[in-house]
């Protein structure tokens, strides 16, 4: 894998860098990548997506095998739970990605949608005006267009399911 080189990094940012911003978004993740892209498809505003990580071209980021070699390193926010009385006060890892893509990067792009109910307690809690019962369709009416479920057949006939991207 080709790895940038530090001062091609820095001279690549403070070429491109602009005076002022009307958005700046923290965090190259997945939320952050989200939202700094739909602010941007307005082509009136400016947005800065920062990121405190480093580039994600390594081969623990690119090869979903090496997932784990991620954790713990300079990748790795190394966040900790707070002591829990009910594991006798032991604390808890929780690795946050300090990378571009965040902790997708580090955790084997594992996703998984909300549960309905979820967004349902989301749009209550949002006081959604929709009186129809379908508040997860518009809390987040973005996944039917993202989101494909293909479903397949193995010698048992039992169903799997692969989940296709569309951009």
């Amino acid at each position: 894998m080709i790895k940038p080189s530090r001062p091609d990094v820095e001279r690549l940012a403070h070429s491109t860098l602009a005076a002022e911003y009307d958005f700046i978004v923290c965090g190259s993740g997945s939320s952050g990548s989200v939202v700094a892209r739909r602010l941007a498809e307005n082509p009136d505003i400016s947005v800065l997506l920062v990121e405190a990580g480093t580039h994600d071209a390594t081969s623990s980021v690119m090869d979903p095998a090496l997932w784990p070699t991620n954790l713990g390193t300079e990748r790795d926010w190394a966040f900790r739970s707070e002591p829990n009385p009910h594991i006798n006060d032991r604390t808890l890892p929780m690795s946050m990605g300090k990378v571009l893509g965040g902790g997708s990067s580090i955790n084997v792009m594992a996703w998984a949608r909300g549960h309905r109910s979820d967004w349902d307690f989301y749009a209550a809690e949002a006081a959604d005006p929709d009186p129809s019962g379908r508040q997860a369709r518009s809390v987040d009416p973005s996944g039917q267009r993202r989101d494909h479920i293909h479903a397949i057949r193995d010698k048992h006939r039992r169903e799997l399911s692969r989940l296709s991207r569309t951009a």
